[in-house]
């Protein structure tokens, strides 16, 4: 079966089941592209420090 793997810093997740794979990942493509046109972007310029906080473990 095909599965679209999307990892994370922290996690991966694998997704399956879909109607049309092309398709699905099409739109994925599309969303990655958005998201980094915006964050690359003047007006919505990205600060690390807001969308990334300091990850700390509690022992």
């Amino acid at each position: 079966s095909e599965t679209i793997r999307v990892g994370t810093r922290f996690h991966v997740h694998d997704f399956s089941m879909f109607r049309n794979i092309e398709e699905t990942y099409q739109m994925m493509e599309q969303l990655a592209n958005f998201a980094a046109k915006k964050l690359l972007s003047e007006k919505g310029a990205f600060r690390e420090e807001e969308y990334f906080p300091a990850v700390t473990k509690y022992v």
